[in-house]
């Protein structure tokens, strides 16, 4: 089966260096030569994300006809993220295509899935039925070589409907249809020596065969020919053959044309049981495709050659084949093992450039705070610092008893901990990392929390009693929870020392309801703390939200919520 074919992306910009690469037509070094110049003059100049991302995707398009694999993907990788910035969702569709189909001809049908996947679920959502109809289509082409053949041609019935209610979509519905009828030609060479069931599905490719159509893709009239030629219709086989030597005669400067074409003679002399002419057309297929670096084609042609040399007695030029295909084919997994390893850097520069501007909106974000909080912790720390001074020198000018001078001590240490502890608070806001949402589970990290937070704790132990009904998991960044819940339930034991604490966990709605209560009346002294200005930030940050409330009988209760993700 064969990837349906692409046609050049429409242009919907004034730029004459992109409307001329778009027109470029079949001439493709021609128009990657022209959309590269075009990206060129859109980086230098600073043109809007419009003009470079149709300009990439050109690129993208023409590198792919030229079997550069690794531009095309990267181009097309490069063409989706910045169709996403200006919200061209029906182009970065067709980026991602691009990706897709890449990948197929590479063999990473892992990575084309996951493209597939992304581009399809956006052309549903844009509503765009000739994209969703080309992804189906391509999508079949990953079935067929995984061998799912029911899910191929229920990809490929889909394609078709789709294109049946489009405008000039006729070409593509037959390109949908001839692939359906290829797969159930394969499933009867499958059966063989099962005659009735061989039978049965060459009725079926026979059925759902469409009729000959002269504005077929090149690759859609060479797989026509083949099937017909293999279903014993060589009458009209011989028509497919006229038309395909008409199509390359009529397009002299696309080198893709004249291999169809000698693909489709190839099949139609062997079909007519001429060995020598179809061999003949099959050599000359093989140099065109070794000259165009398609491995993937080259390599099956060369095998054929050599089953039929093989079957003609000349061994020699068998074994010859055997030994080009073999070479080839090792060739080929290097190469596509290289493309694969640029693929894969390709998909990392592209992460990278996509996370940095969150990353830089984070940190900018993270100033600020830090900024507002430095005039609140210089305030903060005045009092517990003139506190611990006046008491030192208190004990200097005392001489009293050690018993004094060791409580003395002891309000110091207790007020230099005071001030420790919100520098400390900082310090674990400003240190985060960009963020990472994951799964957490809620109670295990209260519970971790509590125990990090022990440093900050003195007098007799305390214990915190966390009662959840509902084993739950929430979706944030763990480091983020991690620092917010530890600042927390360090301001809540200093608000309830020396009492235990109490903390439940419940679902509401979509997010998950944690509240910690303590034994603290003053309202507005517990939420004035610095500690609770970086919880709530945090809390803000991580998709949630961070409360405190007065109840009558139990104190100041700080509610925390967070997305979400499952109960378990």
């Amino acid at each position: 089966m064969k990837s349906t074919r692409l046609d050049p992306p429409a242009i919907d910009s004034s730029s004459d260096l992109l409307a001329q690469a778009s027109a470029a037509g079949n001439d493709f070094p021609k128009g990657l030569r022209l959309a590269e110049q075009a990206v060129t003059l859109a980086r230098r100049d600073g043109a809007g994300d419009e003009v470079l991302g149709q300009a990439l995707l050109l690129q993208a398009h023409f590198a792919w006809r030229l079997f550069d694999y690794a531009l095309a993907y990267e181009s097309a990788l490069d063409a989706s993220s910045v169709l996403e910035r200006c919200g061209d969702e029906r182009r970065r569709s067709r980026a991602l295509n691009y990706c897709f189909i890449v990948c197929i001809e590479t063999g990473d049908l892992v990575r084309a899935i996951e493209h597939s996947t992304r581009a399809l679920a956006m052309a549903q959502a844009d509503q765009h039925p000739g994209q969703r109809a080309t992804l189906l289509h391509n999508q079949a082409v990953v079935y067929e070589m995984i061998e799912d053949y029911d899910t191929a041609l229920s990809c490929l019935a889909e394609s078709a409907q789709l294109y049946d209610r489009l405008v000039q979509g006729e070409a593509g519905a037959f390109f949908a249809r001839v692939n359906a009828a290829g797969i159930h030609l394969a499933r009867a060479d499958r059966a063989a020596g099962r005659a009735d069931e061989a039978q049965v599905h060459r009725d079926a490719a026979r059925a759902a065969l469409p009729a000959l159509r002269t504005d077929a893709d090149p690759a859609a009239l060479q797989m026509w020919l083949s099937i017909q030629s293999r279903l014993g219709d060589m009458a009209a086989a011989r028509d497919a053959a006229v038309l395909c030597i008409a199509r390359a005669r009529a397009n002299p400067a696309s080198e893709r044309y004249k291999t169809y074409a000698l693909l489709a003679l190839a099949d139609y002399h062997l079909g007519l049981g001429r060995r020598r002419r179809g061999v003949a057309c099959l050599r000359r297929a093989a140099d065109k495709l070794r000259a165009a670096q398609n491995q993937s084609h080259l390599s099956a042609t060369e095998r054929r050659l050599a089953a039929l040399y093989a079957d003609m007695g000349d061994h020699d030029c068998a074994l010859q084949w055997i030994r080009r295909a073999h070479t080839d084919n090792t060739r080929m997994q290097a190469e596509r093992h290289m493309v694969r390893w640029s693929f894969a850097e390709a998909d990392r520069d592209e992460k990278r450039r996509r996370e940095l501007p969150q990353e830089v909106l984070v940190h900018a974000q993270r100033l600020d705070v830090v900024g507002r909080l430095i005039a609140e912790i210089h305030h903060a720390l005045a009092p517990p610092l003139n506190v611990a001074r006046s008491r030192l020198l208190s004990l200097l000018n005392d001489d009293g008893a050690p018993q004094q001078l060791e409580q003395g001590l002891s309000e110091v240490i207790t007020q230099v901990d005071a001030a420790a502890s919100l520098v400390g608070q900082l310090k674990m806001f400003s240190y985060r990392a960009s963020p990472q949402p994951s799964e957490v589970n809620p109670q295990a990290a209260l519970a971790q929390a509590w125990k990090d937070a022990a440093l900050w704790r003195h007098g007799p132990p305390r214990e915190l009693r966390i009662d959840s009904r509902l084993r739950m998991a929430v979706h944030v960044d763990a480091q983020r929870l991690a620092v917010l819940l530890r600042i927390l339930l360090i301001e809540a034991d200093r608000a309830s020392a020396p009492a235990d604490l109490a903390a439940t966990i419940d679902a509401e709605g979509a997010m998950c309801r944690m509240r910690i209560a303590t034994t603290a009346q003053d309202l507005e002294r517990v939420s004035a703390g610095v500690g609770i200005t970086l919880c709530a930030e945090i809390a803000g940050e991580v998709g949630g939200r961070l409360s405190f409330d007065r109840e009558a009988d139990r104190g100041v209760v700080f509610d925390l919520r967070l997305p979400l993700l499952r109960t378990l």
